[in-house]
């Protein structure tokens, strides 16, 4: 009696939680939207901004100056969105505890980055600099956060077929990362440091948003089995 109850205790749980999965879904990838289509409009607008030298936080000074925060913050709201996606729309066979945490952490680091701007080239430095640097920093836990999740969606069946692309958006990130954190002094010196940055950028909004259509799809499928 108790294991049936149990089992419609965790059924109740899992049609109450798919619904949830698939709204987290969408809104997680209304925010990469958001932030994509920010920065390709900065990158338009702000002609002063070198894209090869200079890397995206630059857009939060200088005119127009608001709007890569409010972006930043998007993007915050997104991924913590898509962790509690996650958290309710994998099986916990495949579901990543630490890779939740870290993916949570990166989240929380684009919120802090939209409170504080990076110190423009030449200031003097400043506490909001030194905290958006710190922030910054979270890039480690967005790789390590792609990688853990990644492995993990190959034990869901509902997974099946996101599971190696993210798993290979992850490994491209992962190189993207090293590069980026290995080179990024002589990068710097050939003034193409906010290039490789963006190359990185491009593979975690790949993943981000890879990620998410999975999260949809495997909300959508349970929602159809259990009727």
């Amino acid at each position: 009696m108790n294991t049936m109850r149990a089992g419609m205790l965790l059924g109740a749980v899992a049609r109450e939680g798919t619904p949830m999965a698939s709204r987290l879904a969408v809104l997680a990838l209304a925010s990469v939207a958001v932030f994509a289509a920010t920065l390709v409009a900065l990158h338009l607008l702000r002609a002063d901004v070198s894209p090869l030298s200079q890397g995206i936080s630059h857009y939060g000074n200088g005119s127009n100056r608001w709007i890569l925060p409010i972006a930043n913050g998007i993007l915050g709201v997104g991924g913590l969105a898509l962790v509690l996606g996650l958290a309710l729309g994998v099986a916990p066979a495949g579901r990543s505890v630490t890779g939740l945490v870290l993916l949570g952490l990166w989240s929380a680091a684009q919120l802090i980055t939209a409170c504080f701007p990076i110190d423009a080239p030449g200031a003097p430095p400043t506490l909001a600099g030194m905290i958006h640097g710190l922030a910054g920093l979270s890039f480690v836990a967005a790789t390590a956060a792609a990688l853990l999740l990644a492995r993990g969606f190959g034990r869901d069946t509902r997974w099946a077929a996101f599971a190696r692309p993210a798993g290979a958006l992850a490994l491209a990130l992962l190189a993207a990362a090293v590069v980026l954190y290995v080179l990024i002094e002589p990068f710097a010196g050939l003034g193409i440091g906010g290039a490789a940055q963006r190359v990185y950028w491009t593979f975690l909004l790949a993943w981000l948003t890879w990620t998410a259509l999975g999260l949809r799809q495997a909300a959508v499928g349970s929602s159809t089995q259990t009727r």
